[in-house]
């Protein structure tokens, strides 16, 4: 009897398992999303970094907000297993060069006066794999004491 038992909750503890296993491959994998904020100076080497990511990703919303304290928020989603994304090993800032799927890069800059800027980026992949940093939405107040336009909002796409 007790060998008899014995085999029934060895048995039971296997098809427990095999259907704990069968359960996980159809489950949906697992989402996440991390973001990470920083803020930089006005003035600083930093913001001259980021000032330059931004002409290079998008050519004509370049910054208009002179003095302004720079805002950078990075997203990543993922599903699965995460890993961190290696950052770029020749920028002073977070700003990567390449993205991944999922990625979004929202960058504010504001100063003393009201001025205010702000850019959203998203990694987009295309055909014949093609990858760039897409301009999603772009805003600009001016301050008081700004050069510049007038207050505007625009959607690149």
């Amino acid at each position: 009897m007790k060998k008899l038992h014995a085999c029934l909750i060895a048995g039971v503890l296997a098809a427990a398992i095999a259907g704990a296993e069968d359960a996980s491959a159809s489950s949906p994998p697992i989402s996440s999303t991390s973001t990470t904020t920083v803020t930089y100076a006005p003035g600083s080497r930093e913001v001259t970094s980021i000032h330059s990511w931004i002409r290079s990703n998008s050519p004509g919303y370049g910054p208009w907000v002179p003095g302004a304290e720079v805002e950078v928020t990075i997203s990543t989603a993922s599903s699965g297993p995460t890993t961190p994304a290696a950052a770029d090993a020749n920028s002073s800032v977070p700003l990567p060069t390449k993205g991944s799927p999922g990625q979004a890069i929202g960058i504010a800059q504001t100063n003393a006066t009201g001025g205010r800027e702000s850019w959203n980026y998203s990694w987009v992949t295309g055909e014949h794999a093609a990858a760039f940093w897409q301009l999603t939405a772009y805003d600009y107040k001016k301050g008081d004491s700004d050069p510049g336009m007038i207050s505007g909002s625009a959607s690149p796409r």
